[in-house]
């Protein structure tokens, strides 16, 4: 069987990996060149890169080229690595960026497997990696850490492009045999009209199959959504991964170890809570940040509608009419941004700022510390660093002059 040309070209391209001609950081060369030197169509120079994307030996970047990022072979998009090894050439690329840190005495969650005893002191650090697009989180971490590791936050800080577990390793004079860690796959599972699922000879086939019920609280077609969401959760969890769906995974019976977004106000996110589910809370009416910041649209860029200035951001309680314990599973708040109305950067950065900060101050502020009237006046501080950037923010105390001017109409 004759090889094909792609694949000759990728093999070509992989050999000069791994013999160091493209060493890890280095671009290899473009399509144009690749279709000059084999005399191939781009369709084929375009499909032997599309491969060495998929193994994990580049990553193209607009404006940059294909990037070498690994020169050992990745057999494929895995959750296990052969050694910590394969991961320099990833934080090398992308630093991470330490976003919070806090000291605490630890309360296990339910589900939670982390080696500490309940009120033991602990650090938390979150950190991301950010890609060179704008607003390209590749991605999010949390870090867990004893007490007595404070003596290394200096260190974590000053080498970025280390692996946190080849830094602890070096710091402690010690080796790391296994790593652990949980993934969280997003399902959807939102906007599936039952009408349709009515109308469906499939989906009716399927109720009738699988013996699905209605019942004084639940139409057959809930119930539907239910086995759908089991079903898939069941396949995610043998691939090492958990669930997070929106909130109409609930209608039913919701998969017993999904984590819930509550969108559609934030009731559904209580529920969730108090059946022992973890939840994200994403409320429209106080996070959707494609909302409005003014009553008056006039003189604000078109938006898809509704309300959401900064002082409601700012008075989200993410936990309000839950108990201590159910208060547990609220892992924490989200914006969105959907980008239907919003064609430009400048318009994404007016849409999220100052909203952003408010709701990072929901996120990590006590209830009874909170202050609108202080927030405020520190916002000001933050205003004189989007200036200094550069930033397309909205005027945080315009709203007030809105206000006004709408109650003397």
């Amino acid at each position: 069987m004759r090889t094909p040309l792609w694949e000759k070209i990728y093999r070509s391209l992989v050999e000069d990996i791994q013999r160091g001609r493209y060493p890890v950081g280095s671009v290899l060369p473009t399509e144009s060149e690749i279709i000059d030197a084999f005399g191939v169509s781009r369709h084929t120079a375009r499909r032997a890169y599309a491969e060495l994307v998929s193994l994990g030996y580049v990553r193209r970047t607009p404006h940059v080229g294909s990037q070498v990022i690994n020169t050992g072979h990745l057999p494929n998009f895995y959750y296990e690595v052969e050694s910590f090894s394969n991961l320099d050439p990833y934080h090398n690329l992308q630093p991470r960026e330490i976003l919070a840190q806090s000291h605490f005495l630890y309360a296990p969650r339910e589900g939670e497997d982390l080696p500490f005893a309940e009120n033991e002191p602990v650090w938390r650090i979150d950190f991301a990696r950010f890609g060179r697009q704008p607003y390209e989180v590749l991605g999010l971490t949390t870090a867990w850490m004893p007490s007595e590791y404070e003596r290394f936050l200096d260190t974590i800080r000053a080498e970025p492009t280390v692996p946190l577990i080849n830094l602890l390793c070096r710091l402690r004079n010690d080796a790391c045999q296994t790593i652990d860690q949980s993934v969280r796959a997003k399902i959807g599972g939102d906007e599936a009209p039952r009408t349709r699922w009515e109308k469906c000879p499939k989906c009716q086939a399927r109720i009738r199959t699988e013996k699905l019920k209605a019942d004084k609280n639940h139409t057959a077609e809930d119930r539907l959504q239910s086995y759908c969401m089991t079903r898939i959760e069941k396949l995610l969890n043998s691939k090492g991964r958990q669930i997070i769906g929106w909130d109409e995974i609930l209608e039913g019976d919701v998969a017993p170890n999904a984590t819930v977004m509550s969108w559609r106000g934030s009731a559904g996110g209580i529920k969730a809570a108090q059946l022992g589910h973890d939840v994200i809370m994403t409320p429209n009416d106080y996070c959707y940040f494609d909302y409005y910041q003014s009553e008056d649209t006039r003189h604000e860029p078109f938006a898809i509608g509704g309300f959401v200035p900064l002082e409601k951001v700012y008075s989200l309680n993410p936990t309000a009419s839950l108990t201590e314990e159910q208060a547990k599973h609220i892992l924490g708040t989200q914006a969105n941004l959907w980008t239907e109305y919003i064609p430009t950067s400048e318009q994404v950065e007016y849409m999220v700022l100052p909203r952003m900060a408010a709701l990072a101050e929901v996120q990590w502020t006590q209830l009874e510390k909170k202050d609108y009237t202080n927030f405020t006046t520190r916002l000001a501080g933050l205003i004189g660093l989007y200036r200094r950037d550069g930033l397309n923010y909205r005027e945080p105390f315009r709203q007030q002059a809105d206000s006004t001017a709408t109650e003397k109409k």
